[in-house]
């Protein structure tokens, strides 16, 4: 007899023991964040989409380049990303 869980969910390869539900990755983290081979979590920069008569062409360059996520940001990134 299978094992009997609230939502009828077994796993057929474990002798139909109760199957614990899988962690999803947030898909709108994994389009905005790349990991690097090193582990870094990488983002866009703000400040880049409009207005940019005004912003030198030094700065723009500058934003255009993918920057780091620190502090308390990466821990809740990770955590989107599922690698909490």
């Amino acid at each position: 007899t299978r094992a009997a869980t609230g939502d009828g969910r077994v796993d057929p390869h474990r002798g139909g023991g109760v199957l614990m539900p899988k962690q999803k990755t947030h898909r709108g983290a994994a389009k905005r964040f790349k990991i690097t081979g090193r582990g870094k979590i990488l983002r866009r920069q703000s400040y880049r989409s409009h207005l940019l008569e005004k912003k030198s062409s030094r700065r723009t360059r500058k934003l255009g380049r993918p920057v780091e996520v620190t502090g308390g940001d990466k821990k809740h990134v990770e955590r989107l990303l599922g690698r909490a």
